[in-house]
C-alpha cells in the first residue's frame, strides 16, 4: 500500500520524472513504494490498471496522450534549444565521420610513405654517381632536403617570384642527371601538387630530353612526362619588362601513357632558372585553350617547384622508357 511517509519525495528526488498526472490534472507522485515494489510509472494496485498516487490517496492516472497546459508550457521550452538529431540523421552523420576519419588516416599512411621514400628512388649509388659533381647542400639549421623543402612550403609566393627574377641572367651551369624535386611556395595548389607522388626530374642535355620521376601505384617507380628542353623565353616577365630568358620544358610531344590514370602533361609548360649552384626554381604554367586553361592566355598555375642536384647519372634512354615493374620482370625472365 502506498503512502506519503513512503514516496522519496522528501529525499530531493523529482516526484515526477515522468511528468504523469492524474484523470483531474494533479501530478502523480514518484517514485513511490507499492506492495513491496517502487514504481516509478502508473502501476496495478489492488487489480486496478494505471493507478498512481497523488500525494493523498490511490486515483487513475490520465493516459500519455493527454496534454496539460504544463506539459505545454515544457514542450514550448523544449523548442527554445536544439533538439538530438532523428536516428536516421545521426546514423548518417555518423557514417560520413566515420569516412573523413578513414580518408584522413588513409592520407596520413600515404604521406609517411612518401616523406620515408622521399627522393630515394633518384639519390645516388656506386653504380650511378656522377664523378666530379658536388651535391647540394641544405642552408644552415636543415639537416636534409626534406626539411628544407617543408620550410619552402612556407615561402610566400611573391617571394619566391623576386628570387626567380633575380636569377636573371642565366648561369653557366646546365641541368644534368638526375635531381631530388619538391613543391614549394605557400598556396592551395601547391598543397595540392604535394599530394602527388613525384620525386623530382631526369635531364639528358645532349639529347635535349627531361623526365619526371612519379611512383605508379602499380607500375612502380617510372620516368613520365617526357618533354623537350632547352633555353627559351620566359613567360615570367616583370611588368613593364622586356624578354628575359629561362630553362623551358615543353611537353607537346609528351607520349599520353593510356590505361596509367596518368593525367595528359601536354596542358602544361615549365621552366626554371639556377638560383645557386645545384638548385633550380621552377614555375609550372598552364597552356592556352587547354583543359586546365581555357582562357587564350598564359596561366601561371600558382606552383614553384624546386630541384636540387644530388649527384646521380641519369639512366640510359631506354632503360627510362620502361617502368619499374616491367623492368623487374624482364630482369627476372632473363635469369631463368
Amino acid at each position: 500500500n502506498a503512502s506519503p511517509e513512503q514516496t522519496t519525495e522528501q529525499q530531493g528526488l523529482d516526484p515526477n520524472p515522468l511528468r504523469r498526472t492524474t484523470l483531474t490534472g494533479s501530478p502523480c507522485v514518484f517514485p513511490v513504494v507499492s506492495e513491496g515494489a517502487v514504481q516509478t510509472d502508473c502501476f496495478t494496485w489492488q487489480g486496478q490498471q494505471e493507478m498512481c498516487y497523488d500525494g493523498t490517496t490511490m486515483v487513475a492516472c490520465a493516459p500519455l496522450t493527454t496534454t496539460t497546459e504544463a506539459d505545454e508550457e515544457t514542450r514550448q521550452a523544449w523548442r527554445i534549444l536544439p533538439g538530438p538529431a532523428p536516428p536516421v540523421f545521426g546514423r548518417a552523420r555518423n557514417r560520413r565521420e566515420e569516412r573523413r576519419e578513414q580518408q584522413l588516416n588513409r592520407l596520413d599512411e600515404e604521406n609517411r610513405a612518401r616523406e620515408a621514400r622521399f627522393g630515394r628512388p633518384l639519390l645516388p649509388t656506386n653504380e650511378t654517381r656522377r664523378a666530379q659533381c658536388d651535391p647540394w647542400k641544405p642552408p644552415l639549421g636543415f639537416n636534409s632536403i626534406k626539411e628544407f623543402c617543408d620550410h619552402m612550403l612556407t615561402v610566400p609566393l611573391t617571394t619566391l617570384d623576386q628570387t626567380y627574377a633575380n636569377a636573371y641572367p642565366l648561369t653557366n651551369e646546365v641541368p644534368t642527371g638526375c635531381y631530388v624535386g619538391c613543391p614549394v611556395g605557400a598556396s592551395p595548389q601547391t598543397l595540392e601538387a604535394i599530394a602527388q607522388p613525384w620525386y623530382g626530374k631526369c635531364f639528358w642535355p645532349n639529347e635535349g630530353v627531361v623526365t619526371n620521376v612519379i611512383q605508379h601505384p602499380v607500375l612502380g617507380d617510372m620516368h613520365a612526362f617526357k618533354g623537350d628542353v632547352s633555353v627559351g623565353n620566359s613567360w615570367s616577365v616583370p611588368f613593364g619588362g622586356g624578354n628575359t630568358q629561362a630553362w623551358v620544358i615543353d611537353y607537346s610531344n609528351t607520349p599520353v601513357r593510356l590505361f596509367t590514370g596518368l593525367r595528359n602533361f601536354r596542358q602544361f609548360r615549365d621552366e626554371f632558372r639556377f638560383v645557386e649552384p645545384g638548385m633550380i626554381l621552377g614555375k609550372m604554367y598552364a597552356r592556352p585553350f587547354t583543359e586546365r586553361n581555357p582562357l587564350p592566355i598564359r596561366m601561371f598555375t600558382a606552383v614553384f617547384f624546386a630541384l636540387f642536384e644530388v649527384c646521380t647519372e641519369s639512366p640510359s634512354l631506354e632503360d627510362a622508357a620502361v617502368p619499374e615493374l616491367i623492368r623487374n620482370m624482364q630482369a627476372t625472365d632473363a635469369v631463368v
